[in-house]
């Protein structure tokens, strides 16, 4: 007989949330290219971080009785404004593999858990979600600061065709994820009100885009924008 699908999904799961993490702890190679002394250290904590997650997703498969794929990926060149999206992307790619890491049926973990309580599953997977909250909690704080936004990340003042773009474009690269749940977020910067109105508007349109955050500097408006592939099927 077969493995059950919800044990097959958990592995799926648990070899995807080790890649994540590698990828993470990889990214202390992109400290070179940082300009700013907060955002580096902000970015060895996450990768440090990343690989005690890293250990825990071990023990965790073990105590399972699953064997994890232990691959590296690398991470890519990049400059700072990139470096920083592409860690919100993949943090939040990471605190939403564990929440469904979270929603695997009770059964299949105590049918295959080799210590005495169970429960311990669901209580290690719960502290994984809270720290993926926390990195994502300390990027956004970067953002947050108009120093910082204005001045480090340098954010491009963004009008209507161009945010449009780039939605389009992320939404075409999530057609192309061969990654399960695949998501994007961008950072929109606008000085004029009536723009911000119009992008609200076409994405209010969509099922697969979201408003994250708002937040206001005195010259202008910056919004976080969550995308999901437009080829999504919502049950």
């Amino acid at each position: 007989m077969g493995e059950k699908l919800g044990f097959k999904r958990l592995k799926e799961l648990l070899n995807e949330a080790y890649g994540i993490e590698s990828y993470l702890e990889n990214s202390k190679t992109w400290e070179a290219s940082l300009n700013t002394e907060k955002f580096k250290e902000k970015l060895i904590q996450i990768s440090e971080e990343s690989f005690q997650h890293r250990e825990r997703l071990i023990e965790l498969s073990n105590m399972l009785g699953i064997d994890i794929k232990k691959e590296f990926p690398e991470a890519d060149q990049m400059k700072d404004r990139t470096i920083y999206e592409k860690l919100v992307n993949t943090e939040t790619l990471a605190r939403d593999t564990y929440t469904e890491l979270h929603k695997i049926e009770e059964d299949i973990i105590e049918e295959h858990w080799l210590e005495e309580d169970p429960k311990q599953y669901y209580r290690k997977i719960e502290n994984l979600i809270s720290e993926e909250k926390g990195h994502l909690n300390i990027l956004r704080g970067i953002i947050r600061d108009q120093e910082t936004a204005q001045k480090e990340l340098d954010i491009e003042k963004t009008k209507v065709k161009e945010a449009l773009e780039k939605i389009k474009g992320s939404e075409d690269r999530l057609k192309e994820s061969t990654i399960f749940g695949a998501k994007e977020t961008l950072l929109l910067a606008f000085t004029d009100l009536e723009d911000l109105n119009k992008v609200n508007r076409k994405l209010a349109e969509k099922e697969n885009t979201k408003i994250q955050e708002v937040t206001k500097f005195p010259d202008k408006t910056l919004i976080e924008v969550l995308i999901e592939s437009p080829t999504t099927s919502y049950l």
